[in-house]
This record gives structure tokens, sequence and C-alpha cells, in this order.
């Protein structure tokens, strides 16, 4: 829910989930700028944020 609506992705609920539908909205991410821009952006945000190893020394130091 939280990558669709960050824009970065799309959902579909059970009932759309169909091969068709799975493959044009593939197709629609991969084409669509908006869609590639916003999920670039979040790889970067993902990318500064610490490896889960660090958070982990984190949580046991509590």
């Amino acid at each position: 829910m939280m990558i669709a609506g960050s824009g970065a992705g799309l959902m579909l609920s059970p009932p759309e989930t169909t091969p068709g539908a799975v493959v044009q909205s593939c197709a629609r991410l991969m084409e669509d700028e908006k869609h590639i821009d916003t999920a670039a952006a979040l790889a970067r945000e993902m990318a500064l944020l610490p490896p889960p190893s660090a958070v982990v020394e984190r949580l046991t130091d509590l």
C-alpha cells in the first residue's frame, strides 16, 4: 500500500489480479516517467538508510 501511495508502484485488489492486469501494470510501471522517477527517488532515499545489521546493534544496546 505504501509503495502505491507514494506513486512508486501500483496496487491491484485480489479480484483485479489477473495475468493480463499484472502484465498491464508492469508495463505501465516501466513506461510511465512518473512511476520511474518516484521509484528512483525512493531507491535513493532507501540507500541512505543504515543497513539492518546496524539497526540490530542499536536495538541490542537498548
